[in-house]
């Protein structure tokens, strides 16, 4: 009978170009990564405090709002990043019997989009460069494939610029992505439908 070769899963935590390492890591009770085809991906972690009576977050400059969060996830020591992103938020949670654990709660930068419902209008553009604009706004760079057409009067009536910005890109065969802190905007691979 042959020995079966099982390789080890791996995790790397990056907080602000920092990586979290040793006791801090040990720390860490669990990572997950939520990905959305029509909304900004998410991230949660736990971390343990050590000791019952802690209750005060660990490395809590580390951990700020707004921090930036890189995942890996791979095998044997190799990871692959999978997911880039800010911290949003931060809760604890505190039993009687069990030591306190700080949840680190963040979304992709394209969470920006979603922040508020606003009505807008743009005159003379193109959806590529509304789309541009609208990353611009939410202080991300735009990758934009430019669109043929030049509308008259684009008007956005009390939606986010997420939701506006996906109707544009259904309306021309485009889709949307957000890679690191780029807003990408280009022509549906019509492959992978």
């Amino acid at each position: 009978m042959s020995e079966e070769s099982f390789k080890d899963s791996y995790f790397e935590l990056v907080v602000d170009g920092t990586k979290i390492e040793g006791a801090e890591r040990d720390r860490i009770k669990y990572v997950r990564v939520f990905q959305y085809a029509d909304g900004p991906d998410r991230f949660e972690f736990a971390v343990h405090t050590e000791m019952q009576m802690e209750r005060e977050f660990p490395n809590a400059s580390a951990y700020k709002l707004g921090a930036a969060i890189e995942i890996k996830t791979g095998f044997d020591g190799t990871g692959t990043t999978i997911f880039k992103g800010e911290v949003s938020r931060i809760e604890g949670a505190f039993g009687p019997d069990t030591k306190p654990t700080f949840k680190v709660i963040g979304f992709s930068y394209d969470h920006r989009l979603s922040r508020q419902r606003l009505t807008e209008h743009w005159e003379s553009q193109k959806y590529s460069y509304i789309v541009s604009d609208i990353a611009g706004r939410c202080g991300l760079s735009a990758d934009c494939t430019a669109t043929s057409e030049t509308y008259d009067y684009v008007s956005m009536n009390n939606q986010t610029y997420l939701s506006f910005v996906l109707e544009l890109a259904r309306r021309v065969g485009y889709e949307v992505t957000c890679d690191d802190k780029k807003l990408v905007f280009k022509p549906a691979d019509s492959s992978k439908q």
